[in-house]
This record gives structure tokens, sequence and C-alpha cells, in this order.
């Protein structure tokens, strides 16, 4: 709406007047409603009250103002990440056929020896008491096999005993039948041969007294039968004694050397074969105990792998760390599983370290070994030291971004307070630059690279040189003074 201009000539009224004369021209009223207000304001931090004068008060105590000191000065540069474990152990299963009977939540703290899986036990003990018959009856069975054998050593070693015997029998009647005639057997058979005559003399004159008593009645017909009985075995051992003293005297007949002859080969041969078959029917013996025992040995070890898999239906945690899941797909209570299956991750917690993205433009500012203050949003009140511990050669590329570049740098965390867990945000600020007694002053009272000087003088504008800057203070090197004061509220 356009304000009406007043037609020449006509009078306005006293106040619309005095208003009008005292308008200045163009915006210069602007200027001076804006700036009256700051040099009154400045005029009296820098003034004072008579009372604060008199009580040494500084322009200090208002908040508009900041004097400048020197200070140990740091800068840093913030940069935004994400926890991670450092060390990831998977959790695989070792077995194959099995399902899942106990399993932790994700995001489950654990310790070293807890346990994160349990798997199904019972085909494993079944086949444990199986075994363990199995090793019962073939403990039996090599204690069998070895008194067998035991048996057969002691029954090869007196088959061997006997046959010895055998042939040194034989031996001495070859040795015998050699030796024909012997002075001792000439001469028993002689003195048999003289007894046979002896007898038949006796019982010649016996049966001719039995006759002759019998012709007078005095001894019967069978007395005189007994006597002819008695006369007739003397003529046949007479007989005997003398074919046998003949026979003694001739030496060994040929048959009788034959047999003796066969009979010594026999034993001899038996001897041989005894000898010869007395390892191979040792080691019959001793491989039914051999074979007895590797069925033992068989099954035992059967039972050691058994076991060994019992165990392994136990999952525990390798290190203290949080149970996470592994890829998109997760696992429940009841889902079967197999061999080499990784079913959920461990992130070690004594290797958390934050992952951060530094800024392409402060990248060549960072290196290894560099302190950093490391907060999480999960835990703001809680500050973490830190140091730079990795730094990557190369740039990367926001995936969200484009023509976004960052550097990966990486902060291991020196302590580890309760309630981290791998995947929660945060941001490190990292030390790139110290400087011992530097002269400060807020960021506040930085225009760019100028400040607003408190002089008795009033506000003076004045350039300095800023070496460094962090979140709250910069450092100057040219420009000011310690004990300067300078106007705060200015934007940079």
């Amino acid at each position: 709406m356009k304000r009406r201009r007043p037609k020449a000539g006509a009078k306005q009224p006293a106040r619309t007047r005095g208003l009008a004369l005292a308008r200045p021209h163009g915006k210069a009223w602007v200027w001076a409603v804006l700036l009256v207000p700051v040099v009154l304001c400045s005029f009296a931090v820098l003034r004072g009250s008579p009372g604060d004068r008199a009580q040494g008060v500084t322009p200090g105590a208002s908040p508009l103002v900041f004097r400048v000191r020197r200070q140990d000065f740091a800068q840093t540069l913030r940069a935004d990440g994400r926890l991670r474990a450092e060390e990831v152990k998977l959790i695989s299963v070792p077995l194959s056929e099995h399902y899942i009977t106990e399993i932790v939540a994700e995001g489950t703290a654990v310790q070293e020896g807890d346990v994160i899986v349990r798997l199904d036990r019972e085909g494993i003990e079944d086949e444990i008491m199986d075994v363990e018959g199995k090793i019962a009856a073939a403990e039996a069975a090599v204690s069998a096999a070895r008194a067998a054998a035991d048996k057969t050593a002691i029954e090869i070693e007196a088959d061997i005993s006997e046959l010895e015997a055998k042939l040194a029998l034989a031996t001495a009647r070859m040795e015998f039948e050699k030796g024909k005639p012997l002075p001792e057997r000439r001469r028993a058979a002689e003195a048999k041969v003289r007894a046979s005559e002896a007898r038949l003399e006796y019982t010649a004159y016996w049966l001719q007294m039995t006759r002759e008593l019998a012709t007078e009645g005095v001894t019967s017909r069978e007395d005189v039968h007994e006597a002819e009985f008695e006369h007739y075995s003397a003529e046949v051992a007479l007989a005997h004694a003398r074919k046998e003293l003949t026979q003694t005297l001739q030496g060994a007949r040929p048959e009788d050397l034959r047999a003796a002859q066969a009979e010594l080969e026999g034993a001899r041969l038996s001897l041989r074969e005894a000898k010869e078959s007395r390892e191979q029917r040792l080691k019959e013996a001793e491989a039914d105990v051999e074979s007895a025992r590797n069925t033992l040995d068989k099954h035992k070890t059967r039972l050691a792998e058994l076991r060994e898999d019992l165990g392994k239906t136990t999952i525990c945690a390798e290190r203290d760390g949080i149970v996470l899941g592994h890829g998109d797909r997760s696992v429940n209570i009841g889902d079967p599983v197999w061999s080499g299956r990784v079913i959920a991750d461990l992130a070690v917690t004594s290797s958390l370290l934050l992952a951060v993205e530094v800024r392409e433009c402060d990248s060549q500012l960072v290196e290894e070994g560099q302190p950093a203050q490391v907060h999480m949003l999960a835990l703001p009140d809680v500050t973490i030291n830190g140091t730079v511990a990795k730094v990557e050669s190369a740039l990367a590329e926001k995936e969200d971004a484009e023509d976004v570049r960052y550097l990966p740098v990486e902060v291991e965390l020196d302590d580890l307070p309760p309630g981290l867990l791998p995947g929660m945000t945060g941001y490190a600020d990292i030390e790139v630059r110290s400087l011992p007694n530097a002269l400060v002053v807020p960021r506040a009272a930085l225009d760019e690279d100028v400040v607003t000087l408190l002089t008795p003088a009033g506000p003076q504008r004045r350039r300095v040189e800023v070496t460094a800057k962090n979140d709250v203070f910069a450092s100057v090197s040219s420009g000011l003074a310690e004990g300067d004061w300078v106007l705060l509220g200015v934007q940079e």
C-alpha cells in the first residue's frame, strides 16, 4: 500500500511535522538503531558501573566477552562410525545329521566356556552303549585267543618233547639191534637153556616115577597125564631157549634191523615236521590274538570318536564376546544342521574398535597412533579414550551418496565399559594436532579471521592469523595478545 504524499502547501499536524523533521534520509536510521545498543553495551562493559570499578570487576564477568589466554590446544576432527569387533569367531556345526536343541539368543553376552549351542545327543549315546558292549565282547575274545595261543604253544612244546623222546628210543633200539650178540644176552640165553635142560631132566624122571607108581596102583591115571604135560612143556621151553640162544649167537635179524630203522626214520620225520610246523602253528595262534586285538582296537577307536562327537554336541564360547547372527539366515531350536554350517558369529569383545569415516578434506591430517576420544550414542555420558590403530591407504566411496568419498580409519578403544555392543554407532574426536601454551580464543569470537576487540575507545575489528581450530577454540599466532578482550556471538 503506497503512502500518500501530502499536497504542496498543506499543513501537517505538529507531531507529524516533528517526526518528519527528525527522520534521517535513506537507510542510515537502520544502522543507527543497530549500532547504538552495541556501542552502549560495549561501553557499559568496558566502563562498568562505579561500584564494579571500585571492586575491580573486569569485562570478563560478562557472558558476551572472552579474555584471550594461553593454554594447551588440541586440534581435533570428528568422524562418525560404528563399533565392530576386530576378531570374529565363526560358530560352525562340527557334526552332520543333527538338529539344534538349544541356542542362545542373538545379542547375548557370553564368557569363555559358556554354552552357545547344543545339538541332539540321543543317537550318539545309543551308539556309545552299543560299542561299549562290543568292546566287552572283544576283550573277552582277546583273552580267549590269548589263552588258546598259550595252550597251543604248550601243546607244541609237549609234542616236540614227546617226539624227541621217541627218537631217542628209536635210536637206542637201532643201536641195540646193530650191537647183537651182546655178552650179557648170550649168557642169559645160555643160562636159560641150562635151566630148561634141568627142568626137562626133572620132568622126565618124575614122569617115569609116576608111571611105575601107577602100575603099582599108588598114583592115578590123572597124575600120569599131568606128569606127561609137565614133561612136554619142559621140552617146548628147552626148544625155545635153544632157538633164542642160536639167534643170539647169530646176531640181529634183518627184519628186526628194518623195523628199528623204520621206527628211527619215522621218529626223525615226525620231530622235523613238528619243529617246522611249530612256527606256523604259533603264528596262526598269534594271528587269532592279533585279529581279536584289532577288533578291540577298532571298537575302542570308534568309542573315542563317539565320545569326541558327544563333546562336539555342546558348542561353547572360545572367548568372551557377543553372539551375533550370521548372514540373513537364522537358526532355531529343532532345525537340522550339517557339518561346517556357520550358525552364528561370536564378536570378541576384547577387540572392539570404532570404524569411522574421515572426510576427504581431513584425510591428510589423520595418522596412526593419534589419540582420540570416543562417544557412543547409546552411552551419552561415557567418554572412552582410544588410539588411531589403522588408516587405510586409499579413499572409499559412500554407498548411499555419489561422489562422496571418505578415508576408512579404525580407532582402538583403551577401555571397554559395560554395555558396548558391536554395531553401536558413535563418533570419535581425533586429535590431529597439539599446540602447547597456545594463544586461544573461542570460535564464537571469529568472523572468519576477524575478531571484535574491546578497547577503552570502543569495539574494534581486528584481523588475526588462525593456525588451528577445534570444536570450541581457535589458536591464533598474531593479531591478539594475552589478556585482550574479544566480543562473542560473532558468526564465522
